[in-house]
């Protein structure tokens, strides 16, 4: 899978951001149809906050582990 990752994500701007956040947002950027659709992930994950965010994330680590036996 061919993966765009802008230029500008490496310059000092975005420096606070990870490079696994990076990726993150190329991937979502090489497969949305538009940008709308980018705009929509960027206000659902803000509207869903950290917390939810925390508790999906362990709950999809704790389905993993299960399945990984």
């Amino acid at each position: 899978m061919d993966i765009y990752i802008p230029k500008s994500l490496m310059t000092a701007e975005y420096k606070n951001y990870s490079a696994e956040a990076k990726l993150l947002f190329s991937i979502l950027l090489t497969n949305s149809a538009t940008a709308a659709s980018i705009m929509q992930v960027a206000s659902l994950i803000e509207n869903i906050g950290a917390t939810k965010i925390n508790t999906y994330h362990k709950e999809f680590k704790k389905i993993e582990r299960e399945c990984a036996v």
